[in-house]
């Protein structure tokens, strides 16, 4: 009897909690670059590493605007902040780094 009463409970626990859980992500409109391969927040922005460089948005993803990109097209895979810095590892080695919420890089290695 008790194992059937823990089941129940467990089984209301999950029909209640997981449809919640799952309705607080909401597609947005972007960013248009590929996939997204890192995401990283400073601040009230959000950065979105893809295959086309770095886009940002500063209105919870309703607009994507491009932070960083050049005509060679670096693949970002790894996005990183630090302080009031943000870090953008590119594929094949090489490091950006900005210390203006995304408005300029710097080639750091």
């Amino acid at each position: 009897m008790k194992r059937a009463a823990i089941l129940v409970v467990s089984f209301v626990t999950h029909a209640l909690v997981l449809p919640v859980s799952h309705s607080q992500w909401q597609p947005t409109k972007g960013p248009y670059g590929g996939f997204v391969r890192s995401i990283a927040s400073l601040g009230t922005d959000v950065f979105a590493g893809t295959a086309s460089g770095v886009f940002r948005t500063a209105d919870n993803g309703r607009n994507w605007e491009p932070s960083y990109t050049s005509p060679y097209l670096p693949e970002v895979y790894a996005l990183a902040v630090t302080g009031s810095d943000i870090y953008a590892g590119m594929l094949g080695g090489g490091v950006l780094r900005s210390t203006d919420n995304g408005t300029t890089w710097i080639a750091t290695g």
